[in-house]
């Protein structure tokens, strides 16, 4: 077996697959976009284009030999003879951390679901400041910061709508209550 086939079994986990499965949709979606025209086309292809670079420079990362990111990033952990990490003593974590953490992967992978669902509901524009409430108080941040957050996601969202000219302002509720269609 290769050195590269070694590093990849070793190195295969859920955060591979899901930087693999966002470089397969938004390689999908660069190639769609080319059937819009090209005013419409501008952001699905500069959002797609993003996703599949960092997706790629993430991979990259991971599957890097030890060396190489030794390398690279001076003072990175190093595996020792038994496995474990040196360097790491800091990282460690108790069960009761870890399961912490997997509980805040699966409250933000609910909240993410919600903004996708609550978006197509209503719209992204009124989507985007409930997704960034929701988690800066999930997250327990100052009534302060969470507002300006909120307020700043409404923003960027605004913003994109007038300057792409999109209309996400519209979910398919609005469209049935308002248009009936």
């Amino acid at each position: 077996m290769s050195n590269i086939e070694t590093t990849v079994k070793e190195k295969l986990d859920s955060n591979l697959i899901l930087l693999f499965g966002f470089l397969s949709i938004a390689s999908w979606a660069f190639i769609k976009s080319f059937d819009y025209p090209h005013r419409d086309a501008i952001f699905p292809r500069l959002s797609s284009l993003i996703i599949i670079l960092t997706s790629m420079i993430l991979i990259t990362t991971i599957l890097l030999p030890e060396s190489v990111i030794q390398m690279l990033i001076p003072g990175t952990p190093t595996e020792t003879g038994d496995g474990s990490l040196l360097g790491t003593e800091q990282y460690e974590q108790d069960d009761s951390g870890q399961e912490a953490n997997a509980q805040s992967r699966y409250a933000l992978v609910v909240l993410i679901v919600l903004y996708l669902v609550v978006g197509y509901l209503v719209g992204l524009l009124w989507a985007t400041p409930l997704f960034v409430f929701a988690y800066t108080l999930w997250t327990r941040q100052r009534p302060v910061v969470i507002g300006f957050l909120v307020l700043l996601s409404f923003a960027i969202a605004y913003s994109f709508m007038n300057i792409l000219n999109l209309s996400i302002d519209e979910g398919i509720l609005l469209q049935v209550m308002v248009y009936g269609t």
